[in-house]
């Protein structure tokens, strides 16, 4: 086979395998360079931003625009002979989309969000783009794998392809950077201060893990000015644990809170480097392996009880007897009558005195909760009515107008509060009364609502004015409190919405992120608190914050109403959770819940 028939070939197989039209076109840019109004847009935004107003745009687009640069460059003069060199460029490749991809993530995530809240729509022809650059990303992953396996003889031309793929990509992407440099920073200072586009900025940063925020801070740091850099290691020191800043050169070990640090300082020609190594994990493995020799441990205790209480169930046959008669006992039961003068005889009268000790000690709680209630009262009824003559002066600014109904709403809750805990702790239930359904649930609304509106939670009542039930207030105060709180804490941002169902039960439902299908069947356990782990929330504190709905539902069993749970996580309109509370039993038993 001759020269030109080896080159007609392989154009035959070049056509088979990569097509002459790509299956990325570029999208038409909104603004270009060469374009009047994109000019004139440019320099109305310089004479805007004097005096300086806080970009959240511009230095990380800097970082951006230097990594698409070195990722092109690289592709461009990448020696196709040398397999490390080939690697290390789809590498950058590679590195680039991610970048991207991310970068996409925190703008449509928190400053699409912003730009909506402060002016519906205006996140559009930005969204609109956001979607071509996914697909564009998506396509230009395919083109990077497909360059990863191409044969010898078809190397050359994926490299191409992905290059021109890559070259529109950033060209298209450069143009966008100034749109959102210009027109979306313009739209944010406008609506914004400094400080709140710094929160949004804190936002993102948290959003991001530490190793990643390395990668970008490698993009961001060499390529922007100096006084930038400057601003942001000033940043970096100020937001450095102060436990390190007075560490000597060396070698330490610290332990700031539950976590374990090991430290290297050391002073170079230019500054101070802080090497910081958490070993939190470490310990907490070799606190999980003593929990395992301590788990050895006792397994081997109880198999040798089972040996042991095997061996001795021939001397214990008496108190078998015993056994039974213990089996019927009850707190305030009479004494067990002593019959016996051996050892079954003194453990009766062992038993007898716990039972004394128990039944004190059921007393002295229910002694507790009566006086608790009763001394509170007062301060609390003194409170009350010196904030609502508070709010009858007309003086009043509307911050303190909204403060003092604060106080009187926190007064409500402990009302409530220690009403629940003196029914609950004398097992006793309260006289009922009627109950207008849709006042009782703004009352307990109102009692969160400073932190609903702090979690974006906003509230939808309707439930129809005059429906009036026979019920303890208080009771149906106490699980409609503690279910508003649950959606504050866990379905932040959404929509609560209150109404009733076919059946007449009393439905809380939020459009939320949902619970997951492996949470719902704890959900009304003591100290149950596992959608802590997905909305970040969870911390030393996290036991005390799994009671809500368990105090809820013990509420619910007490009064003899029905509490069930339904939720999806799958994106739609059922998406979200749903909480029905029936005011008679359910007829199969308990709460429910449902995915």
């Amino acid at each position: 086979m001759n020269a030109r028939t080896q080159a007609e070939a392989r154009a035959q197989a070049e056509a088979k395998t990569f097509p002459q039209v790509p299956g990325y076109q570029p999208r038409p840019i909104h603004q270009t360079a060469s374009s009047p109004d994109f000019i004139a847009r440019m320099a109305a935004n310089d004479a805007a931003s004097a005096p300086e107003r806080r970009e959240i745009y511009h230095v990380v687009h800097k970082g951006l625009r230097a990594a698409m640069s070195d990722a092109l460059v690289r592709l461009g003069r990448v020696d196709l002979e040398s397999i490390n060199n080939r690697e290390e460029t789809l590498a950058a490749v590679a590195d680039l989309l991610g970048l991207c991809r991310e970068h996409l993530e925190h703008e449509n995530n928190f400053l699409h969000t912003a730009m909506e809240k402060a002016v519906p729509g205006s996140s559009c022809v930005c969204a609109a783009d956001h979607e071509h650059h996914v697909k564009a990303i998506n396509d230009l992953a395919t083109r990077l794998n497909e360059a990863t396996t191409a044969e010898t003889l078809m190397r050359g031309r994926a490299f191409k392809v992905l290059y021109r793929l890559l070259a529109s990509f950033i060209a298209e992407n450069f143009a966008h950077m100034e749109i959102e440099e210009s027109s979306n920073t313009e739209l944010l200072w406008r609506h914004y201060s400094d400080a709140d586009i710094l929160a949004i900025e804190h936002q993102i940063h948290a959003h991001i893990k530490p190793e990643r925020m390395m990668t970008w801070l490698r993009w961001i740091l060499p390529n922007v000015t100096r006084q930038q850099r400057a601003v942001m290691m000033r940043g970096m020191q100020a937001g450095m644990p102060p436990e390190l800043l007075s560490l000597e050169n060396g070698l330490h070990l610290i332990e700031p809170g539950a976590y374990t640090w090991h430290v290297m300082v050391a002073e170079t020609g230019r500054g101070t480097v802080y090497l910081l190594y958490d070993a939190t994990d470490n310990e907490e493995r070799v606190h999980d392996f003593g929990l395992i020799v301590l788990g050895v441990g006792a397994i081997c205790v109880v198999l040798a009880y089972g040996l042991a209480r095997r061996v001795a169930g021939v001397a214990v046959g008496p108190l078998l007897d015993l056994t039974d008669r213990l089996s019927t006992w009850a707190p305030g039961s009479p004494d067990m009558a002593v019959t016996r003068d051996d050892e079954a005889g003194r453990l009766i009268e062992a038993f007898n005195r716990v039972q004394n000790q128990v039944d004190r000690s059921i007393a002295r709680e229910r002694e507790f909760a009566s006086n608790l209630s009763h001394e509170v009262r007062t301060p609390l009824a003194a409170i009350r009515s010196d904030s609502e003559l508070m709010l009858l002066t007309q003086a009043l600014t509307p911050d303190q107008q909204q403060r003092l109904t604060r106080v009187v709403d926190n007064v409500d809750d402990v009302i409530v509060s220690l009403e629940s805990a003196r029914a609950m702790a004398r097992d006793e239930l309260r006289a009922p009364e009627p109950v207008d359904i849709a006042e009782c649930m703004e009352d307990a609304w109102r009692g969160h609502a400073a932190q609903a509106s702090l979690a974006d939670l906003r509230f939808d009542n309707q439930l129809p004015a005059g429906q009036v039930l026979t019920l303890d207030r208080y009771a149906l105060l106490t699980v409609l409190r503690n279910l508003v709180r649950n959606a504050i804490e866990h379905a932040a941002p959404a929509t609560l919405t209150v109404a009733l169902d076919a059946e007449g039960g009393l439905a809380l439902r939020d459009n939320g992120k949902g619970i997951a299908a492996s949470d719902l069947p704890f959900l009304f356990r003591r100290y149950f608190s596992g959608r802590l782990r997905d909305s970040g929330v969870a911390g030393g504190d996290e036991t005390a914050r799994g009671l809500g709905l368990a105090i809820a539902k013990r509420v619910c069993d007490m009064q003899g109403w029905s509490l069930s749970v339904e939720s999806s996580q799958a994106e739609g309109p059922a998406r979200g959770t749903r909480f029905l509370l029936r005011f008679e039993p359910d007829e199969r038993g308990g709460p429910t819940a449902k995915i």
